[in-house]
């Protein structure tokens, strides 16, 4: 009888696992995932709990760097929270929408057309990163950029002259005796490299758009295909 109970509870203890507590239902929605499907697909459930973290911890990042850009450009707080809190819905969505369009074959290997099928998304995603990159440094490296004499009121322009100043003040270009057609060749072939893995500031955005493209590549590795199957099922019959 006891053998019973114990079997019993654990089956139940299963299946409210199978099913996930709110929080994994409220990240799983972030990830754009159905939910309804997704509660009968363990294997997978982990994959989407992870995309929504990343969905979740972009968007924050999203607000940050936005109330940092508006609270330099206008120095207002009041419309500082305003805008990053546009910008971070703007940015959720945007990103839980780049989640949904990918496009994975089911297998664990990434091939050659799920990247060039998802090769938006990537980019997508690599323009977010810089873009959230930015703003994070400002701040990082704000009392850096005070001591370069830029005010806290001055041009946003002035702020990322001053931080691009701090990371590459010594580089040494190689084509500068070239005019303005070695400085292009030298931005393609060099500054950007050496701006990413030889300075803090490259790596941090390096870091913050590796961190962007981690779904994409989790979702082309992931072995989905009962998930994909059921929600295509489901949408044909809709």
């Amino acid at each position: 009888m006891s053998n019973r109970k114990i079997k019993t509870s654990t089956k139940q203890k299963e299946n409210n696992q199978a099913k996930g507590s709110i929080l994994q239902k409220f990240l799983w929605w972030c990830a754009g995932a159905d939910i309804s499907i997704l509660r009968i697909c363990p294997k997978v459930q982990n994959n989407y709990t992870i995309h929504g973290v990343f969905v979740v911890v972009d968007t924050i990042l999203a607000w940050i760097a936005g109330y940092k850009v508006m609270k330099i450009a206008a120095d207002t707080p009041g419309g500082s929270i305003i805008f990053a809190t546009v910008l971070s819905i703007v940015i959720f969505w945007l990103y839980r929408f780049t989640l949904v369009s990918l496009r994975s074959d089911g297998k664990i290997s990434i091939s050659r057309d799920e990247i060039h099928s998802n090769i938006i998304p990537i980019i997508v995603s690599i323009v977010f990163g810089i873009a959230i990159a930015i703003p994070l440094e400002l701040i990082i490296y704000s009392q850096d950029i005070l001591l370069q004499g830029v005010q806290p009121t001055s041009d946003l322009n002035e702020h990322i002259a001053a931080l691009t100043y701090i990371a590459m003040g010594d580089y040494q270009s190689w084509f500068s005796s070239w005019g303005s057609f070695g400085h292009i060749l030298d931005l393609i072939l060099h500054w950007w490299w050496t701006y990413l893995f030889t300075t803090a500031q490259g790596w941090i955005t390096f870091l913050i758009i590796i961190f962007n493209l981690c779904p994409i590549i989790l979702k082309m590795r992931s072995d989905d295909s009962d998930y994909v199957r059921l929600l295509h099922q489901k949408k044909q019959n809709t």
